[in-house]
Formats: structure tokens, C-alpha cells, sequence
């Protein structure tokens, strides 16, 4: 059910539709935050499920201009993602990145440069344990060509 609140609200964004996105993502997030969830995988599952609803929210917010309530769902993310997976998961760096887009938005350079700086971070690491595969040399690029 949660899964497609979630995406209803994303089709109600990319139609600019935004009160309509935002009742979805709320119902989304109200579904998983209702999940009993009692084991050590159940909790971190349940925290997966919550990031997303808050990223969800977290961009449409930016979307919206919004932009304290874009930071503090996408904050809200970022922590749901190193609770549910750990600090320097690919996930962790999709919230930090946007941050910085918010952070941008609102000509707050010194903390976009700080969010980019961590994701390149948590990318860097991870391409680092990659042996020589590329996995996330785009995103890499990318971050560095926005910092």
C-alpha cells in the first residue's frame, strides 16, 4: 500500500500537482510509520521504507520552494537511511545530494559544498572497496563537477 501511495504522489508531482503529491507522500509515510516491526531486519526495513516516503517529501518540498520543510524531511531521510542500511550506504549520498540541491536553491553555498562534500565521501569509499569496477564513477563525476 505504501509503495503505491508513494507512487501516486510521485505522478502527481511530475504533473505539478503538488497538494495532491503531497497527500500521497503523507499517506505513504503514515503507512510505514504503522509497520510493527519487532526484529533487529524488521527495524532496518521499516527505517528503508521510511527514507523514501522522506526523500519523497524532501523533494517535492524543494519542488514546492518550500525549503525548511525540503531540509528537514530530506534530514529525516538521512538519518532513516544510516538506520536502516549504515552511514556509508549509496543511499546516505542521495539524501546528502539533495541537501546540497536545497542548499543551493536558498544560495547557502558554504552547506551545498559541505552535503557535496560528503557524498563524494561516501561515493569515494565505495569505489574504492569496488576493485577497479566503476560503480559509481557518474555519480562521482557528477558531484565533483557540481562542487
Amino acid at each position: 500500500m505504501a509503495d503505491t501511495h508513494n507512487s501516486l504522489g510521485s505522478l502527481a508531482q511530475r504533473q505539478k500537482d503538488y497538494p495532491k503529491a503531497e497527500k500521497w507522500y503523507v499517506k505513504s509515510l503514515e503507512t510505514r510509520l504503522e509497520i510493527s516491526a519487532v526484529t533487529v531486519k524488521e527495524v532496518q526495513e521499516q527505517q528503508q521504507f521510511l527514507a523514501q516516503s522522506y526523500t519523497s517529501l524532501g523533494n517535492l518540498y524543494c519542488d514546492m520552494e518550500e525549503y525548511v520543510k525540503a531540509l528537514d524531511n530530506l534530514g529525516y531521510a538521512k538519518e532513516c537511511y544510516i538506520k536502516g542500511f549504515n552511514k556509508a550506504h549509496p543511499k546516505v549520498a542521495w539524501a546528502v545530494e539533495a541537501q546540497a540541491a536545497v542548499h543551493k536553491k536558498t544560495r547557502n553555498y558554504r552547506m551545498a559544498q559541505e552535503c557535496i562534500d560528503e557524498a563524494i565521501a561516501i561515493r569515494r569509499a565505495l569505489q574504492d572497496k569496488g576493485d577497479g569496477k566503476a560503480l559509481f564513477a557518474k555519480e562521482l563525476e557528477k558531484d565533483q563537477s557540481t562542487l
